[in-house]
């Protein structure tokens, strides 16, 4: 076979490659999209800076109308999505979560302190999420 034969293979080959590149890394950040990862990141930092934080002035404020605005919009899809679930299910199911957020991060502070690095992870979580234009 000679070059020029390979040639249109090869570009095929590199096409299809990037093609499962991408369709891999997106369905990798899809998740991070929807609204109980969000949400589930929002319980985590707010229970990390409650044990281990010193938000500057406001800062509090700010995450906490945030974390507020994600709930709410949270619980609008997961109704939307769910039909079936009253919104006082989804509200509960919420409060689950979010006990569950606690305990994971307790258990890292029971394991490394304040100074584990994703509870520096969670921490840095809440200033950013505290910035969050809505």
């Amino acid at each position: 076979m000679s070059r020029k034969s390979i040639a249109p293979f090869a570009l095929l080959i590199a096409i299809g490659g990037l093609a499962a590149i991408e369709l891999y890394t997106w369905s990798k950040a899809k998740h991070r999209m929807e609204p109980i990862y969000i949400f589930d990141q929002f319980a985590l930092a707010h229970h990390t800076v409650n044990r281990c934080g010193t938000p500057e002035p406001g800062q509090r404020q700010r995450f906490l109308r945030n974390l507020e605005l994600t709930t709410v919009r949270t619980i609008k899809l997961l109704l939307g999505r769910n039909a079936d679930q009253s919104a006082e299910q989804v509200a509960e199911m919420l409060e689950a979560r979010d006990a569950a957020r606690e305990q994971e991060v307790e258990a890292l502070i029971a394991a490394g302190g304040c100074t584990d690095p994703q509870i520096k992870t969670y921490l840095k979580r809440f200033e950013i999420r505290a910035n969050l234009r809505s």
